[in-house]
């Protein structure tokens, strides 16, 4: 387990284990910025997808609704995937704004994980403390995150890395 001592070395942090993926990235956040951090991250992510890396990324349709619009375009024209979690849709029967996903997670193939109190954005990594977890956190955080990719998509994604499914 690791305490980052400042927002500066958890931004490091986060952009260093996504440029190491060789397989799997699971990335959740309630909030998605458009700032100087998250073109940072959406580079990698693309990067990493014209690697061949599996990228499965999530951000809560509240949390981001007005932070996240371009940002989110930008992931999708690179050919990141990216879900928004429960948009209210009347027509679906889903107009509840109180069941939301606060997570922020980030999961690296199978092996690697940081989550906490930061969403995607440099406005979180300013100052503060955030975890990067033991291995068996990781396996919870990887189930956490399929679960929540199930939920949304009515399947699970195919996993790259064996044991995260």
């Amino acid at each position: 387990m690791h305490l980052h001592a400042d927002g500066a070395s958890a931004r490091a942090d986060v952009l260093a284990i996504l440029a190491g993926a060789e397989h799997e990235i699971l990335v959740e956040s309630y909030s998605w910025s458009e700032d100087d951090f998250t073109d940072a991250v959406a580079d990698v992510l693309a990067r990493k997808v014209g690697e061949g890396v599996t990228v499965n990324g999530l951000v809560d349709a509240i949390g981001s609704r007005t932070t996240a619009g371009n940002g989110l375009e930008r992931l999708a024209r690179q050919g990141v995937p990216t879900a928004t979690f429960l948009a209210p849709n009347p027509l679906k029967g889903r107009f509840q704004i109180n069941f939301r996903n606060h997570r922020k997670l980030l999961v690296v193939d199978g092996t690697r994980a940081v989550t906490g109190g930061r969403n995607m954005g440099g406005e979180y990594f300013e100052s503060g403390d955030a975890l990067d977890p033991c291995q068996p956190c990781v396996l919870l955080a990887a189930s956490l995150g399929l679960a929540d990719q199930v939920f949304q998509a009515g399947v699970a994604p195919t996993p790259a890395v064996g044991g995260t499914a």
